[in-house]
């Protein structure tokens, strides 16, 4: 595991937080309580910051990354995930906003300015391209990800149970 300090900012871990092996965590990052960051993912907080909520997990081998200061965005674009929500194996979240309680399915990319709304499921190997607004609730899948239909409850609480399963999954590594 790397944490990284990059001008003169060091990531921001809360102590309950699980970095698993081969992780890299730099810069101008921060991940907020029982949140878990497994087996070679990197967050890379260089060109903007990144905030990682509670009880979220990101799974092995993510890349999340931000978007450069640029006349159009002046203070580049971070990357925002919220609480109890699951980035699946190897997921692209570069400099955009996940909700509250969502699941991004494996192999996803999630591009610039993208804002996915709370309680939304990601397909696998879903695109979701530059600036597109995906409303709360929804189920979002293809290339370019399309939102297909209204999340069903149940659907939802399995979601939350996901998160959970995570947080006691990786209080039993420690």
């Amino acid at each position: 595991m790397a944490i990284i300090d990059f001008e003169g900012k060091l990531p921001k871990i809360h102590n309950s937080v699980r970095i698993f092996d081969n992780t890299s965590i730099i810069g101008d990052v921060e991940i907020d309580e029982d949140s878990s960051i497994w087996f070679g993912s990197v967050l890379r907080g260089d060109l903007s910051s990144i905030k990682i909520g509670k009880r979220t997990n990101i799974q092995d081998l993510v890349i999340i990354h931000t978007y450069q200061k640029d006349l159009q965005f002046p203070n580049g674009i971070g990357v925002r995930v919220g609480d109890d929500t699951t980035i699946g194996h190897r997921v692209t979240l570069h400099a955009c906003n996940i909700g509250n309680r969502c699941l991004v399915g494996m192999g996803s990319i999630v591009m610039d300015n993208v804002i996915v709304g709370d309680d939304c499921f990601i397909t696998a190997f879903s695109v979701l391209p530059k600036g597109k607004k995906y409303s709360p609730m929804s189920l979002i899948s293809g290339n370019p990800a399309k939102v297909v239909r209204p999340l069903r409850e149940v659907e939802i609480e399995n979601i939350k149970r996901e998160a959970k399963l995570y947080i006691d999954l990786k209080n039993r590594y420690k």
